[in-house]
């Protein structure tokens, strides 16, 4: 039986000093998916390595969104901020086979740029955005 996602939303500054705001949410989202310490410790590290990129790619004094949602004892996560360059690559690890969408949408009227691939269960995938434009989220 599938239950209604516990979804939280948290916004820091894109600054590597608002990193441990972010783990410190993950790893209270994986809790309560009621998760072992070590998988725990691996959404931590999930979201230290995610917001790293993020920020190293986020324009100058750009903010970064964190959704984190709990469902059926799974632990999902959203990053998003801005990007300086024309590409971005988006890497991803699932805990089961399927078919994703990753978009990055433009905040000015645009269409949106979006990657689809199949990823395999625990066997991490990248997906490139090209074509972007700053403002892009």
């Amino acid at each position: 039986m599938s239950t209604v996602p516990d979804c939280i939303r948290v916004e820091i500054p894109a600054a590597t000093i608002n990193m441990a705001i972010a783990r410190t949410v993950a790893a209270a989202m994986a809790a309560r998916a009621d998760l072992t310490l070590d998988q725990i410790e691996d959404v931590r590290l999930a979201m230290d390595e995610g917001l790293a990129y993020i920020i190293e790619v986020a324009s100058d004094g750009a903010m970064v969104t964190c959704e984190l949602c709990v469902a059926d004892g799974v632990v999902s996560a959203t990053l998003a901020s801005t990007v300086t360059s024309s590409t971005a690559n988006v890497l991803l690890e699932v805990d089961e086979t399927a078919t994703y969408t990753c978009v990055a949408t433009p905040h000015t009227p645009g269409e949106a740029r979006r990657a689809t691939m199949v990823l395999e269960k625990e066997i991490p995938g990248v997906f490139e955005l090209q074509g972007l434009s700053p403002g892009t989220t």
